[in-house]
């Protein structure tokens, strides 16, 4: 069901090793983002602020896909944190989109053509 059983507690090797690939790739650009909008003020030059909570939720999210028919859930568990984090005022709309259109993008056409074959396995 989860991402284990779907993986490595099948000793599906193949599956849990792209979900880990994801994982890792994903985490790297997240995190990759944020130093470098740190250190250039990309995001401030529009008056915005790189979300790093967002990325993480994408970048995990997207990885936990992976091999698995949960999308539909984790979009919306995403939705969900999206409203706590305007609610708590971590981060303004504009943070959260900006952010998401450029870490899920990348990440969503890297799954497309990269993964898709997994469900055929």
């Amino acid at each position: 069901m989860g991402i284990g059983s779907s993986g490595l507690l099948k000793k599906d090797y193949r599956k849990a090793g792209t979900v880990f690939v994801f994982l890792f790739g994903g985490l790297l650009l997240v995190y990759s983002l944020m130093l470098l909008d740190s250190s250039l003020g990309i995001w401030k030059s529009f008056g915005s602020d790189y979300s790093t909570h967002t990325a993480f939720a994408i970048a995990v999210s997207i990885a936990i896909t992976v091999g698995t028919r949960w999308g539909k859930w984790l979009v919306s568990v995403f939705v969900l944190y999206v409203i706590a984090m305007l609610y708590q005022q971590y981060h303004s709309l504009l943070d959260i989109v900006t952010t998401s259109l450029v870490v899920g993008c990348p990440l969503l056409l890297a799954r497309k053509y990269s993964a898709s074959d997994i469900y055929s396995h």
